[in-house]
């Protein structure tokens, strides 16, 4: 049999994610689905999809029981590949080791020693012949020691160094590839990038250790990929960490050593840009061309009027994230399909452009529609275009003055020609677009939540929240998600960022969650503090209902039931279909010795709660809830 060790090598290098190694672990072994799903509290449709993925992501054809054994047949035969290779080379070093999906993590063959590190398995790869020109000649040509590449989230960077780590790859010694998405430190991160400096002198300072770096770059040619560098650049120019690494890229810049590194991220500040031996490179959306060629991907067959993939493509800027994001929602490409999800973008992008507008109590209605109608229009317009496509009964005059406004409220540009014409601001456009990502991630988060695919979640609710760090539903999305994870410290994080900007539904929601927590913490007076506060602000009923349930639920553990029971008759009042209400009402009764009352409230909070199982097809379950219902069967035997 096939070592789970091994297995996992294999998912991390074919880019399989911990669910599906779960799944496919125990479905190699012959384990039933039923038996899976019942061991997991997975259900058998969503475990299905996990293991369908297995089998894409290694190429595994055809249909039917045929389909596990020739996944069973190949992972066996790698494994003693792998295991005849090992054994018949005598350990020697600098072996290449022949791994499923080929080569090294990316599928890719070569003698050079590659660290992937935290890169992405790159997929189809679309375009981007100019900018892979660009950094070949500096970097392989040239030979440069320090070359940048920018652009906005999800527009393609991290997918085109990987590209690029594939073609040059040969044309270096070694090649390592980091992110600062966790914030290190410059010494944290040399560490983690040279283990052999990881433990200098105490009495070393950071300039000694990077002078170290700076030598072991000397000694051999290195390609370092530094990726995700928005993660430190946002801390901003008095951060300790921003300073110590804008010195650390004045040594890689001014020092002379053998490597070339290339820094990607969403914006480089300028005070880094200096240090680039070229103008840092700026990576824009893809062409319409190579957009649609990415939607039509395996439908090659398909026909369908360019006029609508090109609306779709100009509508979010060939951004390929976004695209990929908008196209996951329809089951197919089809005309009805692609008008439909034009017209919902469409809308959705308008409503972004008029919340975040809404603030400014200076803008007329007029200039809110400019707005509007620019930010879904990827053409500059003039002032006559724009008179007439919107019908506006404003004088020319009157237009022109609001068009002004706009440009100078940096909402607007102006694009040069005769005549003149208006675009919406390029950074007032960036932060469109990331709202509308984060809403996306969210979306896609969410759904993953609610089939029990909680690491799924997860992912995607972290990129939402890092797209839209305001967006209340993904802070309270994921910290639901991190609670089913049982990482109940990043689950209090995320609500109480929530609680700190918003005091909206989901505002009072997580105020709830967080009582919960506090409760099982045994903290019952802070949450009675928390839930007595909020009480007092909420109209929404479901939102009073839950808040009642957890006060009824906290003066119960304070032996406190006559309080309890007047909250948990509150919050039926409001929910009558609350299982969770009902349970612990039950216990509040017993502790009253009204046992003849409790053995209904028994019996109806086991009818209720499984209801709602069937209902919901719930996947994930409060362990308080796992423990009441097994009370209510001793009850009710």
């Amino acid at each position: 049999m096939v070592p789970r060790e091994f297995l996992k090598t294999v998912a991390t290098r074919v880019g399989i994610s911990d669910n599906e190694l779960e799944v496919m672990a125990r479905a190699i072994q012959g384990e039933p689905m039923t038996t899976i799903s019942k061991h997991l509290g997975v259900r058998k449709d969503a475990l299905q999809k996990r293991l369908g993925e297995v089998y894409r992501k290694l190429n595994i054809t055809g249909a039917g029981p045929g389909k596990l054994a020739k996944l069973q047949q190949r992972l066996l035969a790698e494994y003693q590949s792998e295991g005849n290779q090992l054994g018949g080379q005598n350990g020697q070093s600098g072996r290449k080791k022949r791994l499923l999906g080929g080569g090294d993590a990316q599928g890719f063959s070569s003698n050079v020693q590659i660290d992937w590190g935290s890169a992405p398995r790159l997929g189809a790869f679309y375009g981007r012949s100019e900018p892979l020109a660009t950094l070949k000649q500096g970097l392989v040509t040239e030979r440069v020691p320090l070359m940048m590449l920018e652009g906005i989230g999800g527009i393609g960077k991290t997918a085109l160094g990987v590209k690029l780590v594939q073609e040059i790859a040969p044309d270096f010694d070694q090649v390592i590839w980091r992110s600062l998405r966790d914030k290190p430190s410059p010494s944290e991160f040399i560490a983690a990038t040279f283990p052999a400096t990881s433990k200098p002198p105490l009495d070393w300072d950071d300039s000694e250790q990077i002078a170290e770096f700076i030598k072991t770059l000397s000694n051999s040619r290195y390609l370092l990929i530094i990726d995700e560098v928005e993660y430190i650049s946002q801390l901003g120019s008095k951060d300790a960490a921003f300073k110590s690494y804008e010195f650390l890229l004045q040594q890689l810049s001014e020092s002379s050593h053998r490597s070339s590194v290339l820094l990607m991220g969403w914006e480089i500040p300028p005070s880094w840009q200096k240090f680039a031996s070229k103008p840092s490179i700026q990576l824009t959306g893809l062409s319409e061309q190579d957009s649609q060629q990415m939607l039509l991907s395996g439908q090659e067959t398909l026909y369908l009027d360019g006029k609508y993939l090109s609306e779709l493509v100009h509508l979010c800027g060939g951004n390929p994230l976004i695209l990929k994001l908008w196209s996951a929602k329809i089951p197919d490409l089809t005309i009805g399909n692609l008008t439909k999800l034009i017209k919902q973008n469409t809308l959705v992008i308008e409503e972004l452009v008029r919340q975040y507008l809404r603030a400014d109590q200076e803008l007329s209605e007029l200039e809110i529609r400019l707005v509007c109608w620019l930010a879904v229009n990827p053409k500059p317009a003039t002032l006559s275009e724009l008179a007439t496509d919107l019908i506006l009964s404003e004088t020319g005059t009157e237009v022109q003055i609001s068009l002004d406004f706009l440009i100078e409220r940096s909402l607007l540009e102006a694009v040069p020609g005769q005549p003149i014409s208006y675009t919406i601001n390029s950074n007032f456009k960036k932060e469109i677009w990331y709202q509308l990502m984060g809403k996306s991630f969210n979306e896609l988060g969410y759904k993953h939540y609610l089939e029990g695919e909680f690491q799924s979640a997860k992912t995607d609710l972290l990129q939402a929240v890092r797209y839209h760090p305001a967006l209340s539903a993904g802070h309270y999305n994921l910290g639901s998600t991190y609670e089913k994870l049982e990482q109940f410290e990043p689950a209090k994080k995320h609500y109480q960022i929530l609680v700190d900007v918003d005091n909206n539904r989901a505002a009072q929601a997580a105020v709830n969650n967080l009582a919960r927590l506090e409760i099982l913490e045994g903290k019952t007076h802070e949450a009675i503090d928390k839930l007595e506060k909020t009480l007092v602000q909420v109209k929404d009923k479901g939102v009073r209902s839950a808040l009642h349930k957890n006060l009824g639920w906290a003066y119960f553990l304070q032996n406190n039931p006559k309080q309890a029971e007047v909250e948990l008759r509150q919050s039926l009042e409001l929910k009558e279909s609350n299982a969770v209400a009902y349970y612990i009402l039950a216990q509040v009764l017993e502790a009253q010795n009204r046992h003849k009352q409790a053995l209904a409230f028994w019996k109806t909070a086991l009818e209720q709660d499984e209801t709602d199982q069937q209902s919901n097809g719930v996947t994930w379950r409060l362990p308080e809830l796992l423990t009441w219902r097994m009370m209510a069967r001793q009850r009710l035997q």
